[in-house]
């Protein structure tokens, strides 16, 4: 009976794995709630009173931009984790959201423009008789690519380092070569962010839930399905003689269209940031 609460016993590992979920969860919301809560009175205004408000949708844009380096530095810890990597929840994802902000930023507004211009299609598709049903099933057909880009674009920048370009590219191509774990990816995700918009009087009883594990829980279980993927495209290096700022640098040059500029950034980044032996 001891045995089981042993520091290295099975059930040990999964609670410290758990732990670890709700820390990376809390560090990441923290940088989400701005723009999550901003999105949500932007809306309510325009559905109240049926005009798009200008201050509140520039508020939404201006804090929402850290949530695209918030959910890069997530799912590069969420990787280490499912592949049973030494990982230090909070110094990592600080790590890689300072690496890559610069990038995911830019990444999410994109991601925010197209869904926009999805959504405004669809609703004008939708209040005309004059266009052809053919006009909105295109529409669904781009919503799908572009929801399958998002699956994947954030995991690509966290592990490989490369242009805006080439990483939604890359993304593109991953989520298509890897078709049977990208249908377990969309219906994830799916079900963890939808859940709460089809049954509304659910997400009271499962608010505590979505605060602890909402994004980190789906993050990694998707993880777990595109980590084999990605291991066809990283450097085959030793993991356990990297450090973290070492894993970054090898992987700038993983996947092609990666410079020299782009990789002397990455040094230059991380060299300000210094290596600690902890990472080690």
């Amino acid at each position: 009976m001891s045995k089981l609460f042993d520091l290295d016993s099975p059930l040990m590992r999964i609670l410290n794995k758990v732990a670890d979920l709700m820390i990376l969860n809390v560090s990441t919301l923290l940088f989400c709630v701005p723009g999550l809560f901003s999105g949500y009175v932007a809306l309510q205004i325009y559905t109240t009173e049926g005009i798009v408000n200008l201050p509140a949708i520039l508020m939404f844009i201006v804090l929402s931009i850290p949530m695209g380096s918030a959910i890069t530095g997530m799912h590069f810890v969420l990787l280490k984790m499912v592949r049973g990597d030494e990982a230090y929840i909070v110094k990592d994802f600080w790590k890689s959201f300072k690496l890559n902000f610069k990038q995911a930023s830019v990444i999410w507004l994109i991601f925010e423009v197209a869904a926009f211009l999805l959504v405004l299609d669809y609703k004008i598709y939708m209040g005309s008789d004059t266009f052809p049903k053919v006009m909105l099933i295109m529409t669904g057909v781009v919503a799908v690519i572009v929801f399958i880009i998002y699956l994947y674009v954030f995991p690509v920048l966290s592990r490989f380092s490369n242009t805006i370009g080439n990483t939604l590219k890359n993304s593109f191509l991953m989520s298509i070569l890897g078709l049977p774990r990208t249908l377990g990816m969309m219906v994830i995700t799916g079900v963890a962010f939808m859940l709460p918009v089809l049954v509304p009087d659910l997400i009271y009883r499962i608010f505590p839930i979505y605060i602890l594990f909402g994004l980190t829980l789906p993050g990694f279980l998707c993880a777990l399905l595109y980590s084999p993927l990605f291991k066809r495209f990283e450097p085959e290096v030793k993991e356990e003689e990297l450090s973290t700022e070492e894993e970054l640098l090898a992987a700038a040059r993983a996947i092609q269209g990666a410079d020299d500029a782009e990789y002397d950034e990455v040094a230059r980044i991380i060299q300000d940031d210094g290596m600690d032996e902890d990472d080690k």
